[in-house]
């Protein structure tokens, strides 16, 4: 049986405790590197065989009708973003039938795509959906939406594991870093006991398919990086400006929202809150 060196567990410990636990993991690295490395997956990586191919996305018709008599104009973008959205997010059939249902309920297409965008990086089930969007359609704003939703929910607080118990996690064939700690966040979001999250995970291809049963929207088997050099650190974190906590917390929110850090950072400081700040990127993205 192979040792898993104490470092590295006290590495995974300290990931699982981030701010917002958005599931990413902020390092500092020196600012003299630029180099990243990335993990392609390897032809037989289970992942890789439970991902969206881009061309084989296949929209019936009738679903395409409803998308152009809702708003005629922007047909081709709304397409191209619905098409987006379900290979970014690697979204399960499962998923996308409930989507095309709505549709076809004729709710608005860029309504579900930017409640279905927040709800998978909140770890929100598809059960939530409607109920949101039908919110929006009732004249709330985004901002206020997920807000609601926040409060509604209590903030993601990592397991205390015991590190024996951690390590021989570590040593699970096929069962890695990353599982445990998406584990981890799956079981707080539906209240299930860690230890059946990943018994389910380890019965199936993916997180995809374990989540797909589970309701859960989020299906990523990698987490998002988020790395801040130490360059950036100074320089956020200058007297009178922002504590290392929340320059962290600014990474995040800019990788979920797909902006520059220095534009949420000045966000941040103007007063906005994450939910804010998420509403009006992703209104801006899909609206």
């Amino acid at each position: 049986m192979r040792k898993i060196p104490k470092l590295l567990l006290i590495c995974i410990i300290a990931a699982m405790t981030l701010p917002a636990s958005y599931a990413a993991l902020a390092k500092v690295v020196s600012s003299t590197s630029d180099k990243s490395s990335t993990v392609t997956p390897s032809p037989l990586d289970s992942s890789a065989l439970d991902v969206i191919n881009a061309n084989s996305i296949a929209i019936s018709q009738q679903v395409l009708d409803k998308i152009k008599q809702s708003d005629p104009d922007n047909y081709e973008k709304n397409v191209t973003n619905y098409k987006n959205l379900l290979t970014e997010l690697n979204v399960h059939d499962k998923f996308k039938q409930e989507i095309d249902r709505l549709l076809a309920a004729d709710h608005k297409l860029p309504d579900l795509l930017v409640a279905y965008l927040f709800l998978y990086q909140s770890y929100g089930q598809l059960s939530d959906l409607e109920p949101m969007v039908a919110n929006k359609e009732s004249g709330k704003k985004w901002s206020a939406i997920f807000s609601e939703y926040a409060n509604a929910h209590p903030v993601f607080a990592p397991r205390a594991f015991d590190s024996s118990y951690l390590e021989e996690l570590m040593q699970t064939p096929n069962l890695n870093s990353d599982d445990i700690m998406i584990a981890d966040r799956v079981s707080f979001a539906i209240g299930k006991p860690f230890e059946e999250i990943i018994s389910i995970r380890l019965k199936s291809i993916s997180w995809k398919a374990a989540n797909a049963d589970l309701g859960i929207l989020y299906s990523a088997d990698k987490l998002p990086r988020v790395q801040i050099t130490a360059e950036q650190m100074n320089k956020y974190t200058a007297p009178g400006k922002l504590t290392e906590d929340q320059v962290a917390q600014a990474f995040v929110i800019a990788n979920k929202a797909g902006k520059s850090a220095d534009s949420v950072i000045e966000q941040i400081k103007a007063g906005y809150s994450e939910e804010a700040i998420l509403a009006q990127a992703y209104s801006e993205k899909y609206e």
